[in-house]
């Protein structure tokens, strides 16, 4: 009896999905997208599949070609140094919003996440301290309750998480980045939101020179 593949719920999870390879680089830069396996894969017709491409083009994580296809884009420096140079400015504000805003629940969900952490740290999981990474940065996001800010915000975090991936040939010394969380949780117990803008803002071009250190 032929097995049939389960489809995907929606076009959003395929396309949550495809972007997720991309920017682990399952999918590599340069690699060209072809439509009928994506069909294959997600057990769905044509449409969804250009759907996703579309919002895909939209992130500029991948591009078309007329005539000769759909490719994914090319890891950009100059678009590194583009994204980073008002990154270092938003998350700052970011982190100044969540600690005038945030409550008991927003203080407690932070401490949760700095504990798992420095567990994950302990066991020298990289990829799991990638998604920690992230996880915070999406908390710090939702927190500011600013959802211009937060979805600006989520495009620089996914294009920064593929820089990642890219640089990805040997852990880095994650304890400092750790250090920046547990006292932006102190900021936040303190109400220092001055201290806290700074910490997100020095957090952000500390990643910076890291990522520049690995590419040039």
């Amino acid at each position: 009896m032929k097995t049939v593949k389960p489809k995907f719920r929606n076009s959003h999870h395929i396309y949550q999905d495809i972007k997720e390879s991309i920017i682990k680089l399952e999918i590599p830069p340069g690699a060209k997208i072809d439509e009928t396996l994506l069909q294959e894969k997600y057990n769905t017709s044509r449409t969804p599949i250009r759907e996703c491409l579309q919002r895909l083009v939209y992130d500029k994580l991948i591009y078309i070609v007329p005539r000769k296809g759909t490719f994914v884009t090319q890891v950009d420096i100059k678009e590194f140094k583009h994204i980073f140079e008002v990154k270092v400015v938003l998350e700052g504000l970011a982190g100044d919003l969540v600690i005038k805003r945030a409550g008991d629940f927003e203080k407690k969900t932070i401490y949760e996440l700095l504990t798992n952490t420095r567990s994950v740290l302990e066991k020298g999981d990289y990829n799991e301290l990638i998604s920690l990474d992230q996880e915070f940065h999406k908390k710090i996001r939702e927190f500011s309750r600013n959802t211009e800010l937060e979805e600006i915000l989520d495009n620089y975090n996914l294009k920064a998480t593929r820089f990642w991936y890219y640089t990805l040939d040997e852990v880095p010394e994650m304890e400092g980045f750790l250090k920046d969380f547990e006292e932006f949780y102190r900021c936040m117990e303190n109400k220092d939101s001055e201290k806290g803008k700074k910490i997100l803002s020095d957090h952000v071009i500390r990643f910076v020179e890291y990522i520049k250190y690995k590419l040039l």
